[in-house]
């Protein structure tokens, strides 16, 4: 069962409508889980200032807000799988900076991991949304975006729910390991 233009009059939907539900699903479940509280928490828990809490993710929002801009001046210059492409491995690198920050307990390493974390996000989601929107016939956007927005806050709201049940299985003490353990999950 589904929505009756899953199949379409057109034949089979846009392979690019799974893909960017599941990436969006994905990317949005998992940010969700570090990126408000935890994150703060930890950045908090290692440096002992709220103004670093601040400075880092000042960092995050303005590697996305450079990105952004550019990124979707490229997805809609070139191909728009090139630049989410590029966004994705901006985003491994960030994930292993951070990774890194946070086994050292580092606030400096963890923001230069943040930092590219937004330029990852920045260059991602302007391609992603245009591939999305390229991807569905017009007479079906209004199911699809709404399918899309769904999911969207679905994911948003279970990384909060996971991040629960972690620290209710490791303990509820929101200590420098308690977090990083969070974050690393």
């Amino acid at each position: 069962v589904g929505h009756q233009n899953d199949m379409g009059e057109r034949g089979k939907i846009s392979k690019n409508i799974g893909r960017t539900l599941l990436s969006i699903a994905f990317n949005i479940g998992g940010e969700s889980i570090w990126e408000f509280n935890v994150l703060s928490a930890y950045i908090y828990l290692i440096s002992g200032s709220a103004i670093v809490v601040g400075d880092l993710n000042t960092l995050l929002r303005t590697g996305n807000l450079l990105s952004t801009i550019p990124s979707g001046f490229l997805a809609d210059r070139f191909r728009r799988d090139t630049t989410i492409r590029i966004g994705s491995c901006i985003a491994v690198l960030s994930a292993a900076v951070m990774y890194y920050g946070i086994l050292l307990s580092d606030y400096n390493v963890l923001a230069w991991g943040l930092t590219y974390w937004g330029v990852a996000t920045g260059c991602y989601s302007p391609a992603n949304w245009a591939l999305y929107s390229d991807s569905v016939h017009p007479e079906e956007a209004p199911y699809y975006f709404t399918k899309r927005m769904m999911i969207a806050k679905f994911s948003s709201s279970m990384g909060p729910l996971i991040t629960i049940f972690l620290f209710l299985y490791i303990g509820d003490e929101w200590t420098v390991k308690s977090c990083a353990t969070v974050m690393l999950i």
